[in-house]
């Protein structure tokens, strides 16, 4: 026979446990990602590379209200006999800098540069400047995964616990 008490803690119950389930799919969907990731970085290193040559080399201002550049830099190459039009620089994301750190990125590729580009074998129109890994985007994925992972241990399972004790079931 349930009582209202047990009756009110049940919504409590049931969101703690959707918490739960929310918070270790999000932390899964970083993991994943962060395990795509890793597999694409450990690639590159081995990817060929070719001959390309700066087409443009910009430092573009404005990143959404900031104060702030971003480099932007084309390049051409061929592979095989097909030409391709590269943008990467390396596969981190586009970032938002300094006016002088991405002119200097401007500097570094002048248009019309002998550059060699490093393409994916299987998709050649894949390409970048630099192999350099930056794994600092993992780094935040990884924290992100444990902060999620630490709030379901401290948050959710101690109140799920006490909601069992509540309605005389045994804490797992």
């Amino acid at each position: 026979m349930t009582t209202n008490k047990d009756q009110r803690r049940r919504p409590l119950l049931l969101f703690a446990a959707f918490s739960l389930i929310a918070m270790s799919l999000v932390a899964g969907l970083f993991s994943l990602g962060a395990f795509l990731e890793i597999a694409k970085l450990s690639r590159i290193k081995a990817w060929p590379s070719v001959d390309g040559t700066i087409t443009a080399s910009t430092a573009n201002p404005g990143c959404r209200g900031m104060d702030a550049y971003t480099p932007q830099l084309e390049y051409r190459y061929i592979v095989n006999g097909n030409p391709y039009q590269g943008k990467r620089h390396d596969l981190g994301m586009a970032v938002c800098d300094t006016q002088a750190r991405a002119e200097q990125m401007v500097l570094r590729y002048p248009v019309g540069a002998h550059v060699t580009v490093y393409f994916d074998p299987t998709r050649p129109a894949d390409a970048v400047l630099d192999t350099a890994v930056d794994t600092s985007a993992l780094w935040l994925m990884g924290l992100a995964t444990l902060l999620v992972s630490v709030y379901g241990f401290y948050w959710v399972l101690p109140r799920a616990r006490i909601l069992m004790q509540g309605r005389g079931g045994k804490p797992g």
